[in-house]
């Protein structure tokens, strides 16, 4: 073969490996996560792509990369490894072996931005998640306004809890980290429905011990009482049944999520929550429908 013909392949190789690294970077930048937080095994779902953000990807993608791809795209290929593969093969690259991929456990992101970006927002509000332990109950939220940067939080614990070591008091700590990741410095504006409610109340708590300002905490169908008895079950399998718990379209939520439900329920019957400072209250709204 000749060489010139050997190089041209060979640019034309490293061009379209560089096209592939540009989308997946475009993709990690605008879910809000670091580009080596997407593993192999990461699917979208899992990081709030829904159909409006996944037509915000697209549209980027076709901006900054000049390739066209559908929004349909993160259906159809779930995975970080789905989506190259495919990619690879547009692009006739020869594509990874499955059998050599390392089969790590999915990390589910601890955040992800659900609404604007830094850059043209002034106030980030945090949504901590339900007893379900992911944020896709937020996936869907209407536009709230362009100053708002709004990021949605996960359980740490969501694929593999398990009844001895799983506590609520055991993941507040660990969103107070994220947030503060996320925002070194308040104010702060915090909310959480359902049992993000009492959650984004324990995190203000935690804050407030560190000094922090926490300026809003919004509670959306939280539960009002001192006593936390636990959500028989069979609700939890009738709303999963009827595709009633967060927005997975037509498919039924994972197995992992009804069991995070169900750890969760025992977890919070056992939560003792104590009265927030007096002198450190923040502003709190409450929103019961």
């Amino acid at each position: 073969m000749d060489t010139a013909f050997q190089m041209c392949l060979h640019q034309r190789y490293l061009g379209n490996r560089s096209m592939i690294a540009k989308i997946l970077n475009i993709i990690a930048e605008e879910i809000g996560v670091e580009r080596d937080e997407l593993t192999d095994d990461s699917e979208f779902v899992d990081y709030g792509v829904n159909g409006v953000l996944a037509k915000a990807i697209v549209a980027r993608i076709a901006n900054d990369v000049n390739t066209g791809l559908q929004s349909s795209i993160f259906d159809d290929y779930p995975t970080v490894a789905d989506l190259r593969d495919h990619l690879e093969k547009q692009l006739e690259l020869p594509t990874r072996s499955h059998s050599n991929r390392a089969r790590a456990t999915p990390k589910d992101p601890l955040s992800f931005i659900l609404q604007c970006q830094p850059a043209t927002a002034s106030k980030t509000l945090f949504l901590l998640p339900d007893g379900s332990g992911s944020s896709m109950g937020y996936a869907r939220l209407p536009r709230i306004d362009l100053d708002i940067y709004l990021i949605a939080l996960n359980s740490p614990f969501l694929r593999g809890p398990n009844s001895s070591s799983f506590t609520v008091e055991s993941i507040f700590g660990l969103w107070v980290q994220e947030v503060q990741r996320r925002q070194p410095r308040g104010p702060y504006y915090l909310s959480g429905w359902s049992a993000g409610g009492y959650y984004s109340f324990a995190v203000t708590k935690l804050l407030v011990a560190k000094g922090e300002n926490v300026e809003k905490l919004i509670l959306i169908d939280s539960p009002c009482r001192l006593v936390y008895e636990e959500l028989p079950m069979e609700v939890v399998r009738y709303l999963s049944s009827h595709n009633l718990m967060g927005n997975w379209g037509d498919k039924k939520p994972p197995e992992w999520l009804v069991n995070h439900f169900d750890i969760s329920i025992r977890a919070i019957s056992k939560y003792k929550p104590s009265p927030m400072r007096a002198d450190a209250t923040p502003d709190v709204s409450i929103i019961w429908a």
